[in-house]
């Protein structure tokens, strides 16, 4: 999966994954094993400082917090909390204005 952070937010260094992250990010490329096709996004991510995550919905123009939370050490972790709690661990690459995840 390959997310872009819009370029109105300050450009954070690569080497502090906790920094970077921080910011709106948006999906523009999906794949698997590297292979990847571009993605039309509805909606884009923002990583919040405090660990929490905040949904914006551009067909609905809905802003929505999330119930998950993230962190990052070596390995970027997604913590979700709905019907049941679930544990994603993602590796990172991080890429001036883009990630790889």
């Amino acid at each position: 999966m390959l997310i872009s952070c819009s370029k109105d937010e300050t450009n954070t260094s690569p080497f502090d994954p906790k920094n970077a992250i921080v910011g709106k990010w948006e999906l523009i490329e999906k794949g698997v094993s590297g292979v990847t096709e571009p993605y039309k996004a509805n909606r884009y991510i923002e990583y919040l400082e405090n660990g929490t995550m905040v949904y914006y919905y551009d067909d609905t123009n809905e802003y929505v917090v999330s119930e998950a939370i993230y962190w990052i050490d070596d390995t970027f972790l997604y913590h979700g909390s709905y019907d049941k709690t679930i544990v994603i661990k993602y590796s990172y690459k991080f890429y001036e204005d883009k990630i790889w995840l």
